[in-house]
């Protein structure tokens, strides 16, 4: 796991090192082991690569790497978990290696089968090749964007490259602007960006999950292109509910195994939800039954949990419950409030993204790995965005397929309701009894805030909810950068949804956001639930398989039946990993926001209304009044905020 960069002149203009060496290494938090830079022998193109050794720590295994004599020569940021079985593939073709790493592998692969080698990599990557016979660069990304790959380009003049949006404020020659119209959109909602391929900043891009783009000296624009298609990999499956459990199980731990490194010390992130204990019940569950303990790290059971106590979103109690099921042993972090404004400030800063909630707590997790010298985290990501695991998609079936009837589909109502608070419970119900236009407008706005697919997003904006309340400009949503757009449109509600929340809106944002939170410390995650077999089994089968029994994620509750605690797999209330905004707003944070929004950056800022903003937070302050809805309203403009702050004083 590590930091990738490139910088190409397309002008021939020569190359500096010391250029390509502060770009690269604005990225040493994501490779803290070490750093190394390549520029070609024309003097126009060059590589860098911020190391965290994990495979192969030997110089053998630095980047950038070359192969066949110098023909190729790749930077590579993330990990192929199947490298050993294509290695003895490779082999058999008569391809010799010298290394230990997966990286080796890849350029074995590219060179064997070309740009369809993507297809037999199982893992997470984002990498780029530059062949020096065809004067190319190749750059590409894992099926479902674990790892970020971003870039800019200026036809005829440069091509540069880089794993986080913040190394192009190192990047000699580019004024780092922001966007003000994605800007805009992305304050009002977080997950509107990231899977189009945009970011908050001008002519910064992403390569979209599931994409490859070619560049050489002609090119003349950028067309990235799809490799994978999640629509076009769904798989038979039996009608057999049980079948089906059973080979989501087999799935499951087999996907587990795969990623579990051999000797490199790792750990679980456990929040004491259905997801997290999966992984870490499920790591618990094969190391009992393996043949060979001597080939594992001696600390496989080191569990990490984050607590607030005193908070209504401490769940530690549920964390407890799963360490006393497998007696493992764990790390409980508790967010120290010394200096708490100036953390969030520098985690904010370096996430460089906004959000609804301060990265802070996520970032805290991977620092107290860090500092156990841990490098790897085995964690529990994408289940709930493929299984209806938020309570707001749930909500839009009722909403949008039953007009918000209570009697229609009662099940599916109930099931809902129980993943709420007990309060929570009562506004909702009270909310769908009125049937009316105004009831059901009131319902959406309600969620707007929580995680929905784009067919509600896309009512929000017709009717110009979001936003408005600050000032925001919501108009001109993005499109996307694909060459090969996901027509979802005979799929029906049950199953866009998940697709459009898993592939579109929610999932790549998440994804991004603990990249950046991880990378923060130099931590790999390795996320057995996204494996692109396990996904493509998901997305083929049916929705009552996915919801039923009054549970969402059925499936893997019914996987997991004696794995994990019952109590956990029984669980229904959904908290969710988040700062605890609400007392930090009228406590520790107090004084630091009122700085803030009374500042001249944020009260003469064009993105919003600095007046209504600071009066909306004022109130609440005073009154001591925030509730979570209110929180994740300002919070992502005080994010903004920040960054251009930032942004100006670089």
């Amino acid at each position: 796991m590590c930091g990738i960069a490139g910088i190409w002149y397309l002008s021939k203009k020569p190359l500096a090192k010391e250029k390509l060496i502060r770009f690269t290494d604005s990225l040493s938090h994501r490779g803290p082991d070490d750093g190394s830079y390549w520029i070609d022998r024309c003097g126009f193109l060059g590589l860098g690569h911020r190391k965290l050794s994990i495979l192969d720590p030997s110089p053998l295994g630095n980047q950038p790497m070359p192969y066949a004599n110098d023909r190729y020569r790749i930077v590579y940021n993330g990990e192929v978990f199947n490298f050993l079985e294509l290695k003895r593939e490779l082999e058999i073709k008569n391809y010799q290696f010298r290394t230990n790493t997966d990286t080796e592998v890849i350029l074995a692969a590219y060179d064997c089968w070309g740009k369809d080698c993507l297809n037999k990599f199982n893992g997470m990557w984002a990498f780029a090749i530059w062949d020096e016979l065809q004067q190319s660069l190749f750059l590409a990304r894992d099926r479902f964007g674990i790892k970020p790959l971003y870039y800019t380009y200026k036809s005829h003049d440069t091509f540069a490259f880089a794993s986080e949006t913040y190394a192009f404020k190192f990047l000699d020659g580019f004024n780092r602007e922001f966007n003000k119209k994605h800007l805009a959109i992305n304050i009002a909602d977080s997950f509107s960006l990231e899977g189009h391929g945009h970011t908050i900043y001008k002519n910064i891009f992403q390569v979209l999950p599931g994409h490859y783009l070619e560049i050489n000296a002609k090119t003349i624009g950028i067309q990235q292109n799809r490799w994978w298609s999640t629509l076009s990999s769904t798989t038979e499956f039996s009608d057999n509910y049980f079948e089906q459990v059973e080979y989501f199980r087999e799935l499951f731990f087999d996907a587990i195994k795969l990623r579990t490194p051999k000797v490199i010390p790792f750990a679980s992130a456990l929040s004491g939800g259905l997801d997290s204990s999966s992984i870490y019940c499920g790591i618990y569950h094969i190391m009992n039954n393996a043949t060979a303990h001597g080939t594992m790290p001696d600390n496989w059971q080191k569990a990490f949990v984050a607590t607030f106590p005193g908070t209504s979103i401490d769940e530690r109690c549920y964390a407890e419950q799963v360490i006393e099921f497998t007696k493992g042993e764990v790390e409980y972090t508790v967010p120290d409030l010394t200096k708490l404004a100036q953390k969030i400030k520098d985690t904010t800063v370096l996430f460089d993204n906004i959000y609804l909630t301060p990265m802070l707590p996520i970032c805290e997790i991977y620092s107290a790995m860090k500092r156990m010298k841990i490098k790897i985290s085995m964690d529990g990501h994408g289940v709930d965005e493929m299984l209806f695991g938020y309570p707001s998609m749930m909500e839009s079936i009722i909403q949008l397929k039953y007009n918000g009837s209570l009697h229609k589909h009662n099940d599916i109502l109930e099931t809902m309701l129980n993943m709420n608070s007990s309060h929570d419970r009562d506004l909702i119900r009270k909310r769908l009894t009125n049937n009316s236009y105004s009831g059901i407008l009131s319902g959406i706005k309600s969620i707007a805030k929580k995680v929905l697919p784009d067919v509600v997003k896309q009512f929000l904006t017709k009717y110009r909810i979001a936003g408005n309340e600050f000032g925001i400009n919501l108009n001109g949503r993005p499109y996307s950068l694909t060459n090969e757009p996901y027509n979802i449109e005979n799929l029906s509600l049950e199953q866009r949804i998940p697709f459009q929340t898993f592939h579109i809106t929610l999932l790549p944002t998440i994804l991004r956001n603990f990249d950046r939170a991880s990378m923060q410390s130099g931590i790999e995650i390795r996320m057995p639930f996204m494996d692109y077999r396990l996904v493509s089994f998901i997305f083929s089968i049916p929705f009552t398989s996915k919801v039923g029994d009054g549970h969402v994620k059925r499936i893997v509750k019914d996987a997991m039946k004696g794995i994990i605690p019952e109590a956990i797999r029984t669980r229904k209330w959904k908290v969710g990993f988040n700062a605890p905004m609400e007392e930090w707003f009228s406590g520790e944070l107090k004084e630091f926001i009122l700085d803030e929004i009374n500042s001249s950056v944020f009260m003469h800022a064009d993105v919003w209304n600095g007046n209504a903003v600071r009066q909306f937070a004022e109130k609440r302050i005073k009154e001591k009044s925030w509730t979570h809805d209110d929180c994740i309203t300002f919070w992502p403009v005080l994010n903004a905020h920040l960054l251009i702050s930032n942004n100006n004083q670089s």
